[in-house]
C-alpha cells in the first residue's frame, strides 16, 4: 500500500512539473491580494503552488524520519507569511537573497504576532527552474548546506511553506521552521534565529 501511495505521490510530482514546464502559469484575470486589492503584476496562489507547498514539507518529514527526527506539522500562519514573502521576491521587492536574510528580523516579528506562542524560528530558501522533481531537489540542496541542513534537522514542530513562480517561469521557495510553547517548552536557542 505504500508503494502505491509513493507511487501515485511520485506521478502526482511528475504531472505538477510538466505543468510547470509547459505552462507558463495557472492564473486567474484579475486576482487580489490578502487586503483585497487586485494587482494584475503579481502572480496568483495556485492549487499546483500548494501541491508543490505540500509536497516540500513531505519531503523535508521524509528526510528528518530517515534522521530519526518527528514530522514537522503544517502552521496556516507560517504558509501564510511564507507564501506572501515568496510572491514579493517573484515580484521584486527584494533586490536580492541578502536583503531577504536582512528582513528576517522583521518576518520573526510578524511570525510571532501571528502565532503570540512561537519564540523560536528559522527559515530556508530556494530558487530553481521547474524539474520533474522540484521538492527533492530542494530539500537536497538545502541538505547539502551546513545551515539548511541544520534547519531541516533541529528540534523544530511546525513549519509553512510558500511556493511562488514569477512570469519567467522561476520558482522561489520559503519553507519557514518554528517551535512554540504550546509544542515544547524548551530553552530557547539564539543560534537558530536564523535566515537561510
Amino acid at each position: 500500500m505504500r508503494d502505491k501511495l509513493k507511487l501515485v505521490t511520485g506521478l502526482a510530482v511528475v504531472a505538477v512539473a510538466l505543468f510547470f514546464t509547459l505552462a507558463p502559469r495557472l492564473a486567474m484575470a484579475d486576482h487580489g491580494d490578502d487586503y483585497g486589492h487586485t494587482n494584475n503584476n503579481s502572480p496568483p496562489i495556485s492549487i499546483l503552488d500548494e501541491v508543490l507547498e505540500k509536497h516540500v514539507i513531505n519531503v523535508v518529514n521524509d528526510y528528518r524520519k530517515e534522521n530519526g527526527l518527528p514530522p514537522l506539522v503544517e502552521d496556516e500562519g507560517l504558509t501564510k507569511i511564507a507564501r506572501k514573502t515568496t510572491k514579493q521576491i517573484a515580484q521584486g521587492s527584494y533586490g536580492n537573497i541578502v536583503q531577504v536574510h536582512g528582513l528576517w528580523a522583521a518576518r520573526f516579528q510578524e511570525i510571532t504576532k501571528e502565532n503570540p506562542y512561537i519564540y523560536e524560528a528559522a527559515e530556508n530558501h530556494a530558487h530553481m527552474w521547474p524539474d520533474v522533481d522540484l521538492a527533492g531537489q530542494i530539500v537536497q540542496k538545502w541538505a547539502q548546506g551546513q545551515r539548511q541542513n541544520r534547519n531541516l534537522l533541529y528540534r523544530w514542530n511546525i513549519t509553512g511553506c510558500g511556493v511562488t513562480m514569477d512570469v519567467e517561469g522561476d520558482v522561489y521557495v520559503l519553507q519557514i521552521y518554528a517551535r512554540g510553547k504550546q509544542y515544547d517548552p524548551k530553552a530557547i536557542d539564539p543560534k537558530r534565529m536564523a535566515s537561510y
